[in-house]
């Protein structure tokens, strides 16, 4: 197809692999928010700091068994 249409699928696949993680931690804070009445900023910070230290202590081993197991 060309480098064009290169260039633009991996903005693409970046801008929804963004916006897909944005919707499932704000969605996952909203339910926490919800049980605990925690601040919902708070909640957004300790889920993107849990998630990452999980991801790069485990690395993507750890990810695969987590989304075997779901």
């Amino acid at each position: 197809f060309g480098v064009s249409v290169m260039i633009t699928s991996e903005y693409v696949f970046v801008a929804k692999t963004l916006l897909w993680m944005g919707a499932i931690i704000y969605t996952a804070s909203l339910a926490v928010a919800a049980v605990t009445g925690w601040n919902i900023y708070f909640i957004i910070a300790i889920i993107g700091i849990i998630t990452t230290f999980y991801t790069s202590a485990g690395g993507l081993q750890s990810v695969i068994w987590t989304d075997f197991i779901q």
